[in-house]
């Protein structure tokens, strides 16, 4: 069979405006002369990429489309690997200018830039090679996939499909590696359950809950588990204007684009869903009957003329779990979810896929025809990410979406078994999207250079608070081609203690234990760990202050450190002096065959002042540690996604709830959505040549 090329992939990305690997790699052909430039700098020698918003004249009004009245200035994404500072003057002599932070820190991420400028001069500069993407506008009061989808090129994905094939996912799978999933929800619902009229039973030419119903035996009358009842969904609102976000929740009546319709065959005033209720995997929604109005006209009353569409099918093939696997028709309706620990795992799947309707529904995922798999792993290790992939195989999904990252115990230069059975795949049929973590701003990097044969390190250990005990620190130094001679660690308290690097250490005066070690990755990179922790006594805090770690050894070069602590994650806690957001990559994001995804602002400013298209504080960013991998791609965050039923984590949630859906999580799905859409438009296409 014939394989395509890996261009004809590249070009379909690159005539979206979407930023690829691809799109940075080098031309032959040289730049064009600009005689306003310095003598001897010229831009990156680049793959052309004009933005069919710069190529062609779009109407006014085009929906994802600026406004171009008025010849306003636009901003655009830039992809320029080495871009200098004879670059920049080049750009700004062709009348761009570089956004900035507050800070007054020009916007880059990895080898992307913010810039901005006339229509026509962006579009110069994209005629002379320099990829750029206009920022589309975002409605941050529409739902965030009509929004986020757009950014990432997926409608117009969808509508390069040839008839009747559009690009919607339709025989292509995720597998999704994460904590867990409520397959019971109801946004994770085909509504292939049948069409069904409603009985006007007031006659007053608009639906009324609790009085009119479903005709469901034919008789012509509305019997009391014929009557429709209001199943609300919970969710949060944005008011551009103010500035504001406002919770929306009970006791509202009907809103046809969000809300869900049942009927209550036992009378109990619930719901009845899955298994433990009594369904069975024949019953369409896994439930009692439960409906949405196809509100054509859009005006959320429900007219005599639009029907109800009934949910049917699990959006979900299978879930694995607990070294078993529930089916779609083979006991997924019995699927043990935990509520607390699905949150991750059911918004990532509702935003890939779900909701009822694309065209009429308020929160729908990004394509409504990709089959989702859900591999729910307990532990971060090894054993449990391969177990992952040979599901994958076994399962012949196309596209595998790694929604875990880290930074500590796994090498950082892609070189751990993980890694390399991802390479493995990525480099046959499996495409893995890995979103980059949220290190940015946390403070648990650093590199410093060797200098006299030594380098030191401080961190500062904080009083405990109220998110817990600080009594465990963890520290990874990460050395090119050598391991250090000696190292010395220096608590806030006590004296100095040598760490052997050979596993247990003397215990420190206050009564903490120590543990080191050092390993060499199979690409030459030594990892030096070091944990401190009250072992006997967990609810004790290590000293709080400032310690230090001194390391020697007879080489040059620079040295990655890594800090980690048992209270925070994403947030800073343990922190290191000389703190940089530079090679926060996390595992397994670092894996060569990854597509590695950065956050970029969505739709809403949230945790900080943010610009649609720039990417989040909190992002990791490239590159590799002693490498030029960096991130692949950015993608829009803080989605609304749905949240799992009654889940109890911040307050008591309904059997239909959405929230924001942020971090690189959030960016992930977007990506993985994109990657169905080419896997289904070449399925021959290897997961490099996606990724490129």
């Amino acid at each position: 069979m014939h394989r395509r090329s890996v261009p004809l992939l590249a070009l379909l990305l690159l005539s979206l405006g979407v930023p690829t690997a691809a799109s940075a790699a080098p031309s032959d052909r040289p730049p064009a002369a600009d005689p306003r430039a310095d003598s001897g700098s010229v831009p990156p020698a680049l793959t052309p990429s004009i933005d069919p918003l710069l190529l062609f004249d779009p109407p006014e009004g085009l929906p994802g489309a600026p406004s171009f009245a008025g010849d306003p200035l636009l901003r655009a994404v830039l992809r320029a690997p080495g871009l200098d500072a004879l670059g920049r003057r080049r750009l700004e002599a062709m009348g761009l200018g570089f956004r900035r932070t507050a800070s007054g820190r020009r916007v880059q991420v990895g080898d992307q830039w913010l810039v901005e400028g006339r229509r026509e001069d962006l579009r110069r500069a994209a005629e002379e090679g320099w990829p750029l993407r206009v920022g589309r506008p975002m409605d941050p009061r529409m739902a965030p996939t009509r929004v986020t989808g757009p950014e990432i090129g997926l409608e117009a994905l969808t509508a390069a499909g040839a008839p009747p094939t559009a690009l919607t996912g339709e025989g292509t799978a995720i597998l999704d590696i994460d904590s867990d999933v409520d397959p019971l929800h109801p946004h994770l619902f085909h509504a292939d359950g049948g069409a069904f009229p409603w009985l006007d039973v007031n006659g007053n030419g608009r639906l009324d809950l609790n009085i009119d119903g479903v005709d469901r035996d034919g008789d012509g009358d509305i019997a009391s588990d014929e009557i429709l009842r209001l199943l609300e969904s919970w969710y949060w609102e944005y008011d551009y204007e103010q500035d504001e976000l406002t919770y929306t929740g009970q006791d509202r009546g009907l809103t046809a684009n969000a809300d869900y319709l049942w009927l209550d065959l036992d009378g109990d005033g619930e719901r009845g869903v899955g298994g433990a209720a009594g369904f069975t995997e024949d019953d369409p929604g896994y439930g009692e009957p439960i409906f949405v109005l196809d509100d054509v006209d859009g005006d959320g009353l429900g007219d005599p003329a639009e029907r109800l569409l009934m949910l049917g099918t699990s959006r979900i093939r299978a879930v694995f779990a607990h070294d078993a696997v529930w089916r779609r028709g083979e006991g997924l309706v019995d699927y043990p979810v935990d509520p607390e620990g699905a949150v991750h795992g059911t918004g990532v799947l509702g935003i890939l896929s779900g909701g009822p309707s694309r065209q009429t529904f308020r929160y729908p995922g990004l394509l409504p025809d990709v089959d989702l798999l859900l591999f729910a792993y307990r532990t971060l290790t090894d054993a449990d990410m391969l177990t992952a992939l040979a599901e994958a195989e076994d399962e012949e999904v196309d596209v595998v979406l790694h929604e875990y990252a880290w930074w500590q115990r796994n090498a950082m230069d892609g070189s751990d078994p993980v890694a390399r059975a991802i390479d493995e795949q990525a480099a046959g049929d499996f495409v893995h999207v890995c979103p980059a973590g949220n290190l940015g701003g946390t403070g648990k990097h650093a590199v410093l250079p060797m200098v006299d044969g030594a380098v030191e390190f401080g961190l500062q250990v904080p009083e405990s608070g109220a998110g817990g005990n600080f009594n465990q620190v963890l520290l990874e130094l990460h050395v090119e081609d050598h391991r250090f001679l000696s190292c010395t660690l220096q608590p806030a308290t006590g004296g100095p203690r040598a760490l052997s690097f050979l596993g247990n250490g003397d215990p420190l005066d206050s009564g903490e234990a120590l543990w080191s070690s050092v390993q060499r990755t199979d690409s030459g990179i030594w990892q030096h760990h070091l944990q401190a922790w009250h072992a006997a006594d967990p609810t004790r805090t290590l000293e709080p202050g400032p310690w230090t770690v001194r390391c020697e050894g007879a080489f040059s070069g620079d040295v990655h450190a890594y800090a980690a602590d048992n209270v925070t994650s994403w947030s800073r806690g343990v922190v290191l002096e000389d703190e940089t957001d530079s090679s926060t990559l996390c595992w397994p994001a670092v894996a060569d065959g990854c597509i590695a995804v950065g956050a970029s602002a969505g739709r809403i400013p949230y945790y900080q002042a943010d610009v649609p298209g720039q990417l989040k504080d909190y992002s990791s960013r490239g590159p590799r540690i002693f490498s030029e991998r960096t991130i692949d791609i950015v993608a829009p965050t803080d989605a609304f996604a749905p949240k799992p039923r009654d889940e109890q984590n911040w307050w008591d949630a309904g059997p239909s709830e959405y929230q924001m859906f942020g971090g690189t999580s959030g960016a992930g799905p977007h990506v993985a959505a994109v990657a169905a859409q080419l896997k289904q438009a070449e399925p021959l296409a290897t997961g490099l040549e996606v990724r490129d």
